[in-house]
């Protein structure tokens, strides 16, 4: 059923509000933008025709990015309690409009039971507004315990916001469109690796912007820690039922959006804004939440009915939906075509040079034979921990025997060259051997993105390079040990093909026949939300008006979203 704009009231519980003195308070603290933003505007006055623009019947408010904890305690108290009060004095003025998340001064527990008490019992705000991160303490944390607990004997509701995660570096408006994404689900995960989703089943948790990536990475993250927890799998179905997400900068109904709804069930998501920030797309996200093919019933539940129910003491159980994801799907590759192997001679030199054993499986050219359609690669982590000189004597080794391996195999598969990002001028070397006189079939790059400034991620005759080659270029991480969403570089495939698009390097990635692995579906997945980074000028983060006009308005096209369609594989 498509429905109108105003059709139906609705619950914000996704929405900040931005006073004079908190936004001196972060400019204060360093911030003179908020990673590479400008400050919101906001007054009561925006606020509310925000509201009746859309029949918000009700926001739930919070203070947003970047937070009030810059290492000073005492400071952050003071700010907190600020806050708070500022929030219920607003309040007082609109009761049936309005409502708050409260703020506390985290990563200090006792601090944040002290005012968690206050905000609640006297202050009576709904529930708590927490960062997925303080100090880049997560939710795992083992000095959190005590605050769980409280939290948890009352109850309460966890609103949960981004910020930027402890790499540090500011990726400015990749921050918004991945990495903030990514830290949400990383403190969930965080919060079930520490067991707190055993001894505190009675929070529920309200995630922002659609969950971040959980509906594309959940699974993969808890297999990852299944060593550590074989039932992990199992406790999160038992538990998932006090996981919620707001609908904030996720309402595409082709793909993202139904993901979304699919992931948490149909009386786990909720309706979210994210004004004071998107004051010019809020209507936009709302109208493509309207082309979703919704019940009547369904859309009331999403408005408003599921966030009414959350702030009960009931449990409310996981509910499945089905709603039909309509964007192009491409088959996400398996084993069967994208290997590793690892021969034994290299494993050996990597282990004499490291003086210790590598916790792996060797495999052979047995696996030549098995996949003679592959596409062949390298999978040692303990190899870049190796000094330059003897890194570059381990992938000329291994590139040497891989090839000698499927000539002796008699094996269509196609082996590719292992290739160090972060060495270019001995990899331009590397490359050229590999192609004419080893007779490879393609490159993998091994990259390390994370972490890195802007400046230092890519050598420009590198890719020059890999323009001209003609071969297909798979990108891999050089850490697999690294676990899914908890390290971020597990993802480096992704941040690689992110930040080259922010660079403004979308015609060199068309000229490369790139295929990205370990993306866990994300690519996809964040096909249009990550579009926005090719009409940001990457040096001024201010939009560039005549890309805009020209492809969005004219040619009415989402070139990134287009590219990503086009690519041929992904893993």
């Amino acid at each position: 059923m498509k429905q109108k704009i105003n059709e139906f009231k609705k619950w914000d519980t996704h929405h900040h509000i931005s006073p004079p003195f908190f936004e001196e308070f972060i400019i204060k603290n360093g911030n003179k933008d908020v990673y590479g933003l400008p400050h919101a505007k906001w007054s009561p006055k925006l606020m509310l025709n925000w509201m009746n623009n859309i029949n918000l019947e009700k926001a739930i408010l919070s203070f947003s990015l970047p937070g009030i904890y810059y290492g000073d305690i005492a400071e952050t108290k003071a700010m907190a309690r600020k806050c708070n009060e500022y929030m219920a004095e607003l309040i007082k003025q609109y009761p049936d409009r309005l409502g708050g998340f409260a703020t506390l001064p985290l990563p200090d527990p006792n601090a944040s039971i002290e005012e968690l008490k206050y905000a609640l019992d006297t202050l009576k705000l709904e529930g708590l507004g927490l960062l997925s991160n303080a100090g880049y303490k997560y939710f795992g944390d083992e000095s959190y315990e005590p605050f769980w607990e409280e939290v948890n004997k009352r109850k309460l509701v966890v609103y949960v916001h981004p910020v930027q995660p402890e790499e540090g570096v500011n990726y400015t408006l990749l921050n918004y469109t991945y990495y903030l994404k990514m830290d949400t689900t990383k403190t969930i995960v965080d919060f079930m690796r520490s067991g707190y989703h055993k001894k505190f089943p009675d929070i529920k948790f309200f995630l922002s912007h659609g969950g971040g990536v959980m509906p594309k990475v959940m699974m993969s993250a808890l297999k990852g820690l299944e060593k550590e927890n074989p039932n992990i799998m199992n406790e999160f179905e038992a538990w998932r039922s006090q996981l919620f997400a707001d609908t904030a900068l996720v309402g595409y109904p082709d793909e993202m959006l139904p993901e979304v709804l699919n992931f948490f069930g149909a009386n786990h998501v909720i309706f979210g804004t994210d004004l004071c920030w998107a004051p010019d797309k809020y209507k936009y996200f709302v109208q493509q939440i309207s082309q979703l093919d919704l019940s009547r019933s369904a859309f009331e539940n999403l408005y408003s009915n599921n966030v009414k129910a959350a702030f009960t003491d009931k449990k409310i159980p996981f509910k499945p939906l089905n709603v039909q994801v309509t964007a192009r799907k491409r088959s996400i590759g398996t084993v069967n075509h994208h290997v590793h192997v690892n021969p034994k001679k290299v494993t050996e030199f990597v282990t004499d040079k490291l003086g210790r054993t590598l916790d792996m499986n060797v495999k052979d050219s047995e696996i030549m034979e098995k996949h003679n359609n592959a596409m062949v690669s390298m999978d040692i982590p303990e190899l870049w921990q190796l000094p330059a000189k003897e890194r570059r004597e381990a992938l000329k080794l291994y590139n040497q025997t891989i090839a000698m391996m499927k000539e002796e195999a008699k094996s269509k598969a196609g082996v590719f060259a292992a290739i160090d990002l972060d060495d270019p001028k001995y990899s331009l070397e590397e490359i050229e051997y590999c192609l004419k006189q080893l007779d490879m079939d393609g490159v993998c790059l091994y990259v390390k993105i994370v972490g890195k400034n802007y400046g230092e991620m890519f050598d420009e005759k590198l890719l020059e390079k890999l323009e001209k080659i003609n071969v297909p270029v798979l990108i891999h991480l050089k850490d697999s040990n690294a676990k899914p969403v908890l390290d971020f570089n597990y993802h480096d495939s992704l941040s690689y093909m992110y930040s080259l698009l922010y660079l403004d390097k979308l015609e060199h990635m068309k000229k490369v026949n790139y295929i990205p692995t370990h993306t866990d579906g994300l690519l996809d997945f964040l096909a249009r939300a990550s579009n926005s980074m090719y009409y940001i000028d990457p040096e001024t983060h201010k939009p560039r008006i005549g890309k805009i006009i020209w492809e969005l308005l004219i040619k009415k096209r989402e070139v990134f979203k287009d590219y990503v369609k086009e690519l041929k594989h992904v893993y």
